[in-house]
């Protein structure tokens, strides 16, 4: 859960898109390896944002899908990591940032995860996806 949790923190202090967060969801996702290591720049010092693994001569470049700028990606994420979830994205004309709900169909009562305030609509639905999962991982550990 420790993974979980710190993902989670790093959702919520994000402010915006992050190439360098969207590897490290597709590593709690299994979607890239583990010990693949973020280059924020090339060797000439050029912007790369790029997540790779292996050595000198024999790189392999991966490529995670953009989850904290796609809701479309955020909510792909969702239903392959909760599947039969339901989520709810919202934000109100007199308040700051937007709020999610992501309910997961195995609990009962489904209000796993709520988050409010947060910059991007992706960001919200990440937010609530891992404080869902987080929810789910404790009621599993105490059963």
């Amino acid at each position: 859960m420790t993974d979980l949790q710190n993902l989670l923190d790093r959702v919520q202090a994000a402010t915006g898109p992050d190439p360098e967060l969207d590897g490290l969801v597709a590593k709690v996702a299994r979607e890239i390896p583990p010990d693949a290591v973020f280059m924020r720049e090339n060797a000439y010092g050029q912007e790369s944002d790029t997540w790779y693994t292996g050595g000198y001569g024999a790189y392999v470049y991966h490529y995670p899908e953009p989850y904290t700028d796609s809701i479309d990606a955020a909510l792909a994420l969702a239903n392959r990591l909760l599947p039969g979830c339901s989520w709810r994205l919202q934000t109100e004309s007199d308040s700051e940032g937007f709020d999610a709900v992501v309910l997961s169909a195995e609990r009962t009562p489904p209000s796993d995860g709520r988050v409010t305030g947060l910059p991007t609509p992706a960001l919200a639905i990440l937010a609530a996806l891992f404080t869902a999962l987080i929810a789910n991982q404790k009621g599993t550990e105490t059963k």
